[in-house]
Protein backbone atom coordinates (compact mmCIF):
# COMPACT_ATOMS: atom_id res chain seq x y z
CA UNK A 1 0.00 0.00 0.00
CA UNK A 2 2.79 2.43 0.91
CA UNK A 3 4.65 1.69 -2.31
CA UNK A 4 1.52 2.33 -4.39
CA UNK A 5 0.83 5.56 -2.51
CA UNK A 6 4.37 6.81 -3.14
CA UNK A 7 4.06 5.85 -6.79
CA UNK A 8 0.84 7.87 -7.17
CA UNK A 9 2.42 10.89 -5.47
CA UNK A 10 5.75 10.85 -7.32
CA UNK A 11 4.93 9.56 -10.83
CA UNK A 12 3.33 12.83 -12.01
CA UNK A 13 6.45 14.81 -11.07
CA UNK A 14 8.40 15.98 -14.12
CA UNK A 15 11.89 14.53 -14.56
CA UNK A 16 11.21 11.90 -11.89
CA UNK A 17 12.09 8.33 -12.81
CA UNK A 18 11.07 5.73 -10.26
CA UNK A 19 12.28 2.21 -9.53
CA UNK A 20 10.43 -0.11 -7.18
CA UNK A 21 11.39 -3.36 -5.48
CA UNK A 22 9.15 -5.64 -3.46
CA UNK A 23 11.82 -6.56 -0.91
CA UNK A 24 15.15 -5.39 0.43
CA UNK A 25 17.26 -7.88 -1.51
CA UNK A 26 15.75 -6.75 -4.81
CA UNK A 27 16.27 -3.12 -3.78
CA UNK A 28 19.92 -3.92 -3.04
CA UNK A 29 20.28 -5.59 -6.46
CA UNK A 30 19.01 -2.40 -8.14
CA UNK A 31 21.18 -0.13 -6.00
CA UNK A 32 24.36 -2.13 -6.45
CA UNK A 33 23.99 -2.40 -10.23
CA UNK A 34 26.38 0.22 -11.69
CA UNK A 35 24.04 0.77 -14.64
CA UNK A 36 21.58 2.50 -12.30
CA UNK A 37 22.16 5.79 -10.49
CA UNK A 38 19.77 6.96 -7.80
CA UNK A 39 19.48 10.45 -6.30
CA UNK A 40 17.53 9.32 -3.23
CA UNK A 41 16.27 6.12 -1.65
CA UNK A 42 12.92 5.74 0.11
CA UNK A 43 12.73 2.44 1.94
CA UNK A 44 10.32 0.72 4.28
CA UNK A 45 11.74 -0.24 7.64
CA UNK A 46 9.94 -3.60 7.55
CA UNK A 47 10.77 -4.95 4.06
CA UNK A 48 10.89 -8.72 3.56
CA UNK A 49 14.18 -10.63 3.11
CA UNK A 50 16.34 -7.60 4.01
CA UNK A 51 14.82 -4.94 6.26
CA UNK A 52 15.34 -1.21 5.85
CA UNK A 53 18.07 -0.94 8.48
CA UNK A 54 20.01 -3.82 6.93
CA UNK A 55 19.73 -2.16 3.54
CA UNK A 56 20.94 1.17 4.93
CA UNK A 57 23.95 -0.61 6.49
CA UNK A 58 24.88 -2.05 3.07
CA UNK A 59 24.39 1.32 1.38
CA UNK A 60 26.54 3.18 3.91
CA UNK A 61 29.28 0.54 3.57
CA UNK A 62 29.41 0.99 -0.23
CA UNK A 63 31.62 3.92 -1.32
CA UNK A 64 29.58 4.69 -4.45
CA UNK A 65 26.32 4.83 -2.46
CA UNK A 66 27.23 6.01 1.02
CA UNK A 67 26.35 9.69 0.39
CA UNK A 68 22.94 8.93 -1.13
CA UNK A 69 20.13 10.57 0.87
CA UNK A 70 17.78 8.02 2.44
CA UNK A 71 14.27 8.27 3.83
CA UNK A 72 13.07 5.36 5.97
CA UNK A 73 9.31 4.92 6.24
CA UNK A 74 7.33 2.69 8.53
CA UNK A 75 3.77 1.93 9.50
CA UNK A 76 5.03 0.50 12.80
CA UNK A 77 3.52 2.24 15.79
CA UNK A 78 5.70 0.60 18.43
CA UNK A 79 7.69 3.45 20.00
CA UNK A 80 10.76 1.28 20.70
CA UNK A 81 10.98 0.22 17.04
CA UNK A 82 10.51 3.76 15.74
Amino acid sequence: ISRDLLRRILEPEPDCTLAFAEDGEKAWALLSDPIHRFDIGIFDLMMPRLNGLGLVERIRATPALKAMPIILCTAVKDRATV
